[in-house]
């Protein structure tokens, strides 16, 4: 019973990766973030693969490329690609920033902050040219083309 309960979850979530457009399936460019640290990617989506790399950080921004029952092959920052467990994923969006200026849009159009390279932010909110950002209980406006994933 716990078994059944649990690949219904996992099935419901690889399912809402999945968009329908007419006849045909295709994957979104979904966003999610690796829960745990010390998460294994492998190389095929399968626990029996050789381990691609190991993720250090708790959630760990991926974009999915890929699904295959409960696993996912994803793709990080820095352009290392492998196959996860779906239910190492969370909904959790984070961004990684790029060496940037932080602004507070609300008061002032000129930098109040300068942010650190390849650091770890909530994802708030975006605009046409801006994403609104939270980094140690403060938030920041960043352009977009300094944060990743950016969607367009």
């Amino acid at each position: 019973m716990k078994r059944i309960l649990i690949l219904l979850i996992v099935g419901i979530f690889a399912t809402s990766l999945i968009r329908k457009r007419g006849s045909k399936s295709e994957i979104t460019l979904d966003y999610y973030s690796i829960k745990k640290k010390n998460s294994y990617i492998y190389h095929g989506p399968s626990n029996q693969s050789l381990k691609a790399f190991l993720v250090l950080h708790p959630n760990w921004p991926v974009k999915v490329i890929e699904i295959k029952k409960n696993w996912i092959k994803v793709e990080d920052y820095y352009k290392n690609k492998g196959w996860i467990k779906s239910a190492s994923l969370g909904p959790k969006k984070i961004l990684i920033i790029k060496e940037t200026q932080g602004y507070d849009l609300s008061k002032t159009s000129k930098p109040i902050a300068l942010i650190e390279k390849n650091i770890t932010a909530n994802f708030i909110k975006k605009n046409e040219k801006f994403t609104k950002i939270e980094i140690n209980k403060k938030e920041y406006w960043v352009a977009n083309d300094s944060i990743w994933p950016n969607e367009k």
